[in-house]
């Protein structure tokens, strides 16, 4: 399936939301997306969000882009009765880690000095044998 088409079957789920940073250009659709997951909360009463992607296209970094586009998943998040906001990113991706602390967000790993949080995942399809995308 098309990506076009994923997103808008993620959308009609409803547990989904994407924010469009509008395009610059006229050619180009948007400058960047974040792309929200929402799921209920074991010990809030609200929901989480998930920032399950985080996008600016390369020649539009470094321009405050990506601060604006977390700003707005954060403001709709909110909006939306999310208590928390949890993302994922590697250890090379210095930018974002510089600008997910900026804005507050807490990196487990460092809470304390006995404190580790990983994060793991695993593609199920590998486990019965279903080809992988």
């Amino acid at each position: 399936m098309a990506p076009a088409g994923r997103v808008a079957e993620l959308l009609r789920r409803g547990d989904t939301a994407v924010i469009l940073l509008d395009g610059a250009r006229s050619d180009v659709p948007a400058d960047g997306l974040a792309v929200l997951r929402f799921r209920p909360a074991l010990w809030d009463e609200g929901d989480e969000c998930y920032l399950a992607e985080l996008y600016v296209r390369p020649p539009m970094r470094g321009l405050g882009l990506g601060r604006k586009l977390l700003s707005a998943a954060l403001r709709y998040a909110s909006d939306r009765g999310a208590t928390h906001m949890d993302l994922a990113t590697t250890s090379e991706d210095t930018a974002a880690i510089a600008l997910y602390e900026s804005m507050g967000f807490d990196r487990h790993a460092q809470r304390g000095p006995d404190t580790v949080a990983y994060y793991y995942e695993i593609d199920l399809r590998r486990l019965h044998g279903s080809p992988s995308r």
